[in-house]
């Protein structure tokens, strides 16, 4: 899976918002509230996504996604109690220790649209 990561800290149990794209296709919007508390997730149904973003406008976290060549359309979105200076990640994992993953990143960005 490739996702999307955006943390309050580098603390284990730091709250967090991911985006991420499971290897079948599948999107998720991930999250934690709370310092050490429970991660949820808002499941997506939608295939073929070739290109997505998790935007922010205050303490509001928005999934975007579309297929290669055609405008993203807003998928979820969860308000969070996160303040500034955040830290911005990307990442790649497998589903399990006997498995690789590979995911291609182009034209990342983070800051402002």
């Amino acid at each position: 899976m490739a996702l999307l990561l955006l943390r309050q800290s580098f603390d284990p149990g730091a709250p967090y918002v991911g985006l991420v794209l499971h290897g079948d296709g599948r999107i998720s919007l991930q999250y934690r509230q709370a310092a050490g508390g429970v991660t949820f997730r808002i499941g997506i149904l939608q295939h073929g996504v070739g290109r997505f973003s998790l935007r922010r406008s205050g303490g509001r976290f928005t999934a975007w996604a579309g297929k290669d060549g055609r405008e993203l359309r807003e998928l979820a979105m969860v308000v969070l109690p996160m303040r500034d200076p955040l830290i911005a990640g990307i990442g790649v994992c497998a589903r399990d220790a006997e498995s690789l993953a590979t995911a291609h990143f182009a034209r990342v960005r983070v800051g402002p649209e």
